[in-house]
């Protein structure tokens, strides 16, 4: 990406700083593929593989094959209700000369026989001209649904005073178990200095109302990333504002060449943030002739759900 005047970045920032200066809440903020679990989800300014392209759409110029992707989330393995919570991904993502990038993903997340998310998307990234500089801008549509399955208490409502079956459905899905709706991404990359790189991305710009029986929004999220690198050697920061906190997270990732072009990549990251928030990152990825990437990410909260197995993520990437 051609350098790009600091002059125009600043008047594009500011502008959309103005715009979303009162910022709300995302949905649950779960790491896209395994190598940004394990970044700590630090991937605003990454932009260098499909999952960064879903991540932040504007990176999706990159694109110079077709990538396949996917993933699946084990999350926090060892709960003592024995509860199955875990999600999976599918990628495909493709750049057209003169157009742009495209990316289709479907993402589903869920409680295995109580709750189900699921996640479309369509995303577009291309690189602007201004005055021979450029940067990079992307958006994505997520058709957005949510269903509940039904059980023995969502059938048969209970007086949490009393204790006592009220003999009907819960007055909560008296409308039904399912809910859609639709939410819109907004994000920019910004390159500069060849090895510096700078990320901005909202999230649920039109805070999605996905409530059943009343009003749930998927709160909007503002997202900045830097990232910098040194020969094989990448900085990554994400900091990452709500109306629920803040939350500020710190990576490294070092590549090893092995075997005439196959490579080996690790990483990890700290998380911080209000609520006692904490997160440990740990990952390895292995690339095989820059065709096939598989990905292995662990995170594990330092406070809250102690004495669990964390949370542990595959991927599988495919260049054609």
């Amino acid at each position: 990406m051609k350098k790009f005047k600091t002059k125009y970045f600043i008047f594009i920032l500011l502008s959309m700083l103005i715009m979303f200066s009162f910022l709300l809440p995302h949905f649950e903020d779960l790491p896209v593929g395994a190598r940004i679990a394990g970044l700590n989800n630090c991937a605003t300014a990454l932009g260098d593989d499909i999952f960064a392209y879903y991540f932040n759409p504007a990176a999706l110029e990159n694109l110079n094959k077709l990538e396949l992707g996917m993933d699946y989330n084990r999350l926090h393995l060892g709960l003592t209700d024995g509860s199955n919570i875990s999600s999976s991904m599918f990628l495909i993502g493709k750049k057209f000369k003169k157009v742009g990038g495209f990316l289709f993903g479907y993402r589903q997340v869920g409680l295995v026989n109580y709750y189900i998310e699921r996640e479309f998307s369509l995303g577009f990234g291309r690189e602007i001209n201004i005055k021979d500089n450029s940067i990079n801008l992307g958006t994505k549509i997520n058709i957005l649904s949510k269903e509940f399955k039904k059980t023995l208490y969502t059938e048969n409502a209970v007086n949490l005073l009393t204790g006592d079956f009220k003999n009907g459905v819960d007055p909560v899905f008296s409308n039904g178990y399912y809910k859609m709706a639709v939410g819109l991404d907004f994000g920019l990359i910004y390159e500069f200095l060849n090895n510096h790189r700078i990320g901005v991305l909202f999230e649920n710009i039109n805070e999605p109302n996905i409530g059943i029986k009343e009003i749930d929004v998927v709160e909007r999220i503002i997202k900045f990333g830097y990232l910098f690198k040194y020969h094989k050697i990448k900085a990554i920061s994400d900091l990452s504002l709500s109306n629920t906190g803040i939350i500020f997270a710190l990576s490294g990732e070092r590549e090893i060449n092995i075997l005439h072009t196959d490579k080996l990549f690790l990483r990890g990251g700290l998380g911080f943030g209000n609520r006692d928030y904490s997160n440990l990152s740990l990952g390895i990825s292995f690339v095989y002739r820059e065709l096939f990437q598989f990905d292995y990410g662990f995170n594990y909260l330092l406070r809250g759900l102690l004495n669990l197995g964390g949370s542990h993520q595959i991927s599988l990437l495919i260049k054609f």
